[in-house]
């Protein structure tokens, strides 16, 4: 079961799903007088059991094709967000995403920052060697659209 995660504060606004394990220690963070003394950093204490050390892919390793676990580990989210890229011709504003995003998958976004949550859901499970997307800035925002070595492969998945 996944669990919504949600932080607001000034100039930040993060909707996120979560795993009850990883709910339960984001709780535990969040009410822990002594937020000093938690072992190792943060980005480690928030990651899904031992899955942070060896469960995810080799950082280093490029992706030819897609990952064994993408379509068993795609979040909601992510599964919209790449289906939009999809469906898109060519390249998309990260607002006109969103907007696709709120309107035709009834996901709320939370803010501009909600891509970046998106793709870095990615790169926490593959590391940095997987690029489902493309990104790319334009004017006063970024731009993505979907890295085409995967598309064939998404498109029989998905079809």
């Amino acid at each position: 079961m996944t669990v919504t995660a949600k932080l607001d504060g000034e100039g930040i606004a993060v909707d996120r799903e979560v795993s009850e394990a990883k709910a339960a220690r984001i709780m535990g963070i969040i009410f822990d007088s002594e937020n000093s003394k938690v072992s190792g950093t943060p980005s480690q204490e928030l990651e899904e059991g031992s899955e942070s050390s060896n469960g995810s892919e080799e950082a280093t390793e490029e992706y030819k094709t897609l990952p064994d676990s993408f379509f068993s580990r795609i979040t909601q989210r992510q599964k919209a967000y790449v289906e939009i890229l999809l469906e898109a011709d060519g390249w998309l504003s990260n607002e006109e995403i969103r907007r696709q995003l709120e309107d035709d998958y009834d996901l709320n976004c939370g803010g501009p920052q909600a891509i970046s949550g998106i793709r870095s859901g990615f790169t926490r499970k593959y590391g940095k060697g997987f690029s489902v997307d493309e990104r790319d800035w334009m004017g006063d925002q970024n731009q993505y659209r979907l890295n085409e070595q995967y598309r064939e492969e998404i498109e029989e998945y998905w079809n």
